[in-house]
């Protein structure tokens, strides 16, 4: 009996060991098919890459006065803030404080994310995408260090 079973799992194994060897000519239209959309897709980014180089925006760079501002305001109520003797009001103070910064923060990394998908479809040359994200990190920058001014005067590290 064992014989018999032992005999039954060799041939069960060798059937499936062999069944999805052979190639169809359906795995050989699969395959042109992919090594077609590779060719593609080289030849598509070849174009991108020119269009890139040689496009010219017309617009100037984004006017990032808005946030200079709304970083200056918060920075200025964070200076203004005086830590009171009830940890309760602090803590409220800080928080209250704290999320009118992470907003700034959460509209600077939208714009961020922004510019970055029109640098990646080719609406944004290389170079003014690097100075576009050289400013939104300068503007990072100062919203990081009010951040750290605002965790000192309280005492609280968030």
């Amino acid at each position: 009996m064992k014989i018999k079973i032992t005999a039954i799992l060799a041939c069960l194994t060798f059937v499936f060991l062999f069944a999805g060897c052979q190639s169809t000519p359906k795995d050989q239209a699969e395959s042109t098919t992919t090594q077609d959309i590779a060719t593609t897709a080289k030849g598509t980014e070849k174009a991108t890459e020119k269009s890139t180089a040689t496009q010219t925006t017309t617009s100037d760079t984004p006017d990032f006065s808005k946030y200079e501002t709304k970083i200056s305001k918060i920075t200025k109520k964070i200076q203004a803030a005086k830590p009171a003797s009830n940890a309760s009001k602090n803590q409220d103070k800080f928080y209250s404080l704290k999320k009118e910064l992470d907003a700034i923060d959460h509209e600077l990394d939208t714009l961020d994310d922004d510019y970055e998908h029109q640098y990646d479809t080719g609406k944004l040359s290389a170079e003014k995408y690097k100075d576009i994200e050289r400013k939104i990190d300068a503007l990072e920058d100062k919203l990081d260090f009010a951040e750290d001014s605002l965790e000192n005067k309280f005492g609280i590290d968030d």
